[in-house]
């Protein structure tokens, strides 16, 4: 969304509901977390730090926030 929005470009197709990857991952028994403000993220980062082998944090990122930079 962002790249197509600094291209001047419609951003309709690239837009999609939320999906729930760490529901996803969780079900196939893989630590998962979901992210959705500042709070949450450090609070999976530090479940992530304390737990053995591979976990997944969903990140929601808004559409609506752009930057020039990446």
């Amino acid at each position: 969304v962002r790249k197509l929005r600094l291209l001047g470009r419609d951003t309709s197709l690239a837009c999609f509901g939320r999906s729930d990857l760490a529901g996803a991952a969780q079900a196939l028994g893989l630590a998962a977390h979901t992210a959705t403000d500042e709070a949450s993220l450090t609070s999976a980062v530090h479940a992530a730090s304390r737990a053995e082998g591979p976990v997944l944090i969903h990140v929601h990122i808004d559409p609506e926030v752009h930057q020039e930079v990446f």
